[in-house]
């Protein structure tokens, strides 16, 4: 994995999993996603609020197939994660499912 990604994670601590199931993923940015490189930081949790992201104003979701290898791990905070986040790093950000605008 890109060492600068290694570093979004507290102490540089993740693990790599299979899940044997399909996993949707969310990220929340400061734009649409149209045609551009989609980000590799994503979360479990699907925003529903800008209160809850800051200045982002809109989500993206993804829905990852079973049997991909992700990164796992807590974001660390002071990279401008929240305390405690679970953030996943996926190898190719390809599997777009949907998104939308912020409240």
């Amino acid at each position: 994995m890109d060492p600068k990604a290694v570093k979004s994670f507290r102490d540089g601590t993740y693990w790599a999993k299979v899940h044997d199931k399909p996993r949707t993923l969310y990220h929340s940015g400061s734009k649409p996603y149209v045609g551009q490189t989609l980000p590799h930081f994503w979360t479990d949790t699907k925003p529903t609020t800008r209160s809850q992201n800051g200045s982002n104003t809109h989500w993206i979701e993804v829905e990852i197939p079973a049997g991909i290898e992700l990164f796992e791990g807590i974001g660390d905070p002071t990279k401008g994660y929240f305390i405690g986040v679970q953030i996943y790093v996926i190898p190719d950000p390809k599997w777009i499912k949907s998104t939308g605008l912020l409240k």
